[in-house]
Formats: C-alpha cells, sequence, structure tokens
C-alpha cells in the first residue's frame, strides 16, 4: 500500500464517513486516492464530487490505525 500524506489520509477518514464526504474532482490529493483503490467517486463518474472510501480503504484504515498502538 502507499504510504499516505497527512491530507491524503484526513481526506480519506472524510470519505470513510457512512455519506462519503464532497471534494473537487480534480483535487490531486483525491485523484490520487481514486488512482490507488483507496476511494472511488460516487457512481464510479470521474466528474463527481462526491467521494466515497472502498473496501481497500477502510482496511487500510484500520491497519493504520492498529499499527498506531
Amino acid at each position: 500500500m502507499p504510504k499516505l500524506t497527512k491530507a491524503q489520509r484526513l481526506l480519506l477518514e472524510d470519505a470513510s464517513d457512512e455519506c462519503g464526504t464532497f471534494c473537487v474532482h480534480t483535487y490531486r490529493t483525491a485523484k490520487f486516492l481514486v488512482s490507488n483503490g483507496l476511494a472511488v467517486w460516487e457512481g464510479e463518474d470521474e466528474t463527481s464530487d462526491w467521494l466515497n472510501i472502498t473496501p481497500a480503504g477502510r482496511e487500510f484504515l484500520q491497519t493504520q490505525e492498529s499499527g498506531d498502538d
């Protein structure tokens, strides 16, 4: 898995909310998460401004949390 910057991790955490998060689709940080399979645009529409976490993204956050102990 890629190492995330603080901005990438925070955005992924925001996207992990049950509803996802609003994010402009041109934001490079979001594009990075999508290209690495950690998040997906709503409806898999690359012009959507709504970002949702993927199962791989949830797993990534869980492994990061357990590694922080």
